[in-house]
């Protein structure tokens, strides 16, 4: 018998965005369970009386992003968790929806192609599409930039978007800005990053239902439609 592929849930976070630019995502505390994107598609019938072998013809539809549900300790002195209760209750609809990222543990499927400029220590990829803060590994056909390691965890943080990028060492140093890497030099040949999946969307929660017990600890249950487009780092 083969061995299995499957991956534990264990290490996969779901972040909120802070809105600015570029924005930087924190995570939300202590989420116990996710189920969700719900994604699907209308299938819509344009069958005649003509259609091949009297079968119904479909084509496709809208997509519908779905929803996302949560269960988590509820935590009520928590920023992350409290700000998705102050979105359900904003009055403002455009400031109702929130951007959120959800990443998968030590999974890199998707790559491109980076240099460095070693005097400000900075990357630099078109179109990169990555997040603050955002797990990496490196590879190159012949010498990563001085100090960078092969296949070793990094984190960024996005100074442009979409085009210039800072390393770290750690998530925390990514959001704090401390101990930023010294590039020391370009290296020598092709170099590519690895980029951890993700999910990004835009969503508004709907559902924020608290719950307890004198048996039991204090939990809560979130419920968010998502809105337009998910972008997939798969």
């Amino acid at each position: 018998m083969g061995a299995s592929n499957a991956n534990p849930g264990y290490g996969t976070t779901l972040a909120i965005s802070d809105g600015a630019t570029p924005p930087i995502y924190t995570d939300i505390a202590e989420v116990v369970s996710m189920a969700g994107p719900s994604i699907t598609r209308e299938a819509i019938d344009v069958t005649h009386l003509k259609s091949d072998g009297m079968c119904k013809e479909f084509i496709a539809g809208i997509i519908d992003s779905g929803e996302l549900s949560l269960d988590l300790n509820n935590l009520p002195d928590d920023s992350s968790q409290s700000g998705i209760f102050d979105d359900i209750i904003e009055t403002t609809p455009a400031n109702a929806t929130q951007d959120y990222r959800m990443l998968f543990p030590d999974h890199f499927d998707r790559s491109f192609e980076f240099t460095v400029n070693a005097g400000s220590d900075i990357g630099l990829s078109a179109s990169h599409g990555l997040l603050t803060p955002q797990k990496v590994q490196f590879t190159t056909d012949d010498t990563l930039p001085d100090p960078l390691a092969l296949l070793t965890d990094y984190w960024i943080r996005v100074e442009t978007v979409d085009v210039t990028f800072s390393i770290y060492p750690t998530k925390a140093d990514a959001l704090a800005e401390t101990n930023k890497i010294d590039i020391i030099d370009g290296g020598a040949g092709t170099h590519t990053l690895w980029c951890q999946d993700s999910f990004a969307f835009s969503a508004q929660p709907t559902v924020h239902e608290s719950s307890a017990s004198v048996t039991d600890k204090l939990a809560l249950s979130v419920t968010m439609k998502l809105t337009g487009a998910i972008t997939s780092t798969f």
